[in-house]
């Protein structure tokens, strides 16, 4: 493999991997209020 390629593969992974955790924290805000989101995310951190 072309090390360009593999790297240029990571940062398209990387740039989606960012794109659909701020969809997700578009959801939450939604769902639940601009801090119902930290919330959800103490919550899962109690879980833990």
């Amino acid at each position: 493999m072309d090390k360009n390629k593999i790297c240029e593969g990571s940062v398209t992974m990387a740039f989606r991997l960012l794109i659909r955790i701020h969809e997700s924290m578009d959801f939450w805000e939604k769902k639940l209020g601009s801090n119902g989101y930290l919330n959800y995310l103490s919550n899962v951190e109690a879980f833990e």
